[in-house]
């Protein structure tokens, strides 16, 4: 099993003040096959305070959590 943390993709771009292209990334693989991967923007919607979370498996597709509304699509 081999796990990937990116706490801060967009280092640069965080430096220079451009929050929207932040994220936190996270990937899991085993026996060298991904199995999940996560990537969270924090800073999604400044205005209403809202991140937005991205999530997949290769078995079940792509989803998108928002803030608001509370619930899941999937994509």
């Amino acid at each position: 099993m081999v796990i990937w943390i990116d706490p801060l993709d967009g280092t640069k771009g965080f430096t220079e003040g451009h929050l929207h292209h932040i994220t936190s990334m996270i990937g899991v693989s085993v026996n060298m096959r991904p199995r999940i991967g996560i990537i969270h923007k924090p800073f999604y919607n400044r205005l209403y305070r809202q991140g937005r979370t991205y999530f997949g498996t290769p078995e079940c597709g792509i989803f998108l959590k928002d803030k608001f509304p509370e619930k899941l699509r999937r994509l």
